[in-house]
């Protein structure tokens, strides 16, 4: 084996470890929903995000460009965009997230936790949100999180209370822990505009896709060992 395809190998080995542990979610993604609450009712859809109208009418328009367009009217309202809804996260897994926006003071990040442990994040009605169906949620605030940011317990369990990611994960809230399921949403409150561009959301990889990058490393040594021994 000659010392530049070595040498790439490594480089490739190297690369895949690095993207395993950070996924960039932008526009067009198929982990995306898109949500909004118009003070009234709250929705999500798999298609397209909804916008709050004066008067409070829902209406829907497909992401603008190459960007989320969040726009809040009137002033009470949540919207923006739900990740891994239908495939959800391992809470454990799951390591920061770090969101690209023209207007990063208005960011929010919540949790929707499935504590009901039945594979599904809440209930909706069509698009219609109708009850917490034993799950739960807590939101932070600002354009990056880590294991020491502050949640803030909205509903279901531990409803009122604070834990950071880490405490979260390791028990420290009855129902919720590393195995438990979650979704990311990642959005606006209140009357506010963001453009967002990508989400970058860093989380451990499967122990099958660990298990496979690291036969490649053992690969790598052992064809680099019977070279050196030649």
């Amino acid at each position: 084996m000659g010392h530049f395809v070595k040498v790439l190998m490594l480089v490739l080995l190297l690369g895949l470890a690095t993207t395993l542990l950070a996924e960039t979610v932008t526009v067009g993604n198929p982990n995306v929903s898109y949500s909004v609450n118009d003070g009234t009712n709250f929705y999500v859809s798999n298609t397209s995000i909804f916008r709050v109208l004066p008067g409070g009418t829902v209406a829907s328009a497909p992401v603008a460009g190459n960007f989320w367009q969040i726009t809040n009217t009137p002033t009470y309202s949540d919207a923006g965009v739900v990740l891994y809804f239908s495939n959800p996260l391992l809470l454990g897994d799951l390591r920061s997230i770090s969101v690209t926006s023209d207007n990063p003071s208005a960011i929010n990040v919540n949790l929707w936790l499935d504590t009901g442990n039945n594979g599904t994040l809440f209930s909706f009605s069509g698009t219609q949100f109708t009850g917490l169906n034993g799950d739960s949620y807590a939101g932070a605030s600002g354009s990056f999180i880590d294991q020491d940011t502050l949640f803030y317990m909205f509903g279901g369990n531990g409803a009122g209370t604070q834990y950071t990611l880490g405490q979260l994960q390791a028990g420290a809230d009855s129902g919720i822990d590393a195995n438990t399921r979650v979704a990311l949403w990642v959005g606006i409150t209140n009357a506010d505009v963001a453009n967002i561009s990508k989400i970058d959301v860093t989380s451990v990889p499967e122990p099958a896709t660990m298990s496979l990058l690291g036969a490649g490393f053992v690969a790598f040594a052992f064809g680099l060992r019977k070279r050196i021994s030649r």
